[in-house]
């Protein structure tokens, strides 16, 4: 059976974590983040970890987050990048989602 719909992912970040479902991981963690747009609607919080290897961390946005606020939560914890873009695989799975 497919299931096309929509779902959502409870994620809370504070201070030290990054809660994403039942996924932890520490902010100590992750050197930069950024707000991945597309159409100058935010879709992805992006975050760079500080190992080399280690993978990239993207939580999807929903309309309802406040980005200001989230942003400014962010930049006290960590440096944002602000030259990460949406790329190629990034725009074909968004369009899919669509």
């Amino acid at each position: 059976m497919e299931n096309n719909g929509k779902h959502e992912v409870k994620v809370q970040i504070n201070e030290s974590i990054i809660r994403v479902a039942d996924s932890v991981y520490e902010i100590k963690s992750f050197e930069k983040f950024s707000v991945i747009t597309a159409n100058g609607m935010p879709l992805y919080l992006r975050f760079f970890p500080k190992k080399r290897f280690s993978p990239i961390l993207d939580i999807p946005l929903h309309e309802s987050v406040p980005i200001a606020e989230v942003r400014e939560f962010l930049i006290a914890n960590m440096e944002e990048d602000t030259t990460a873009t949406l790329t190629n695989s990034d725009a074909l799975i968004h369009a899919m989602r669509l």
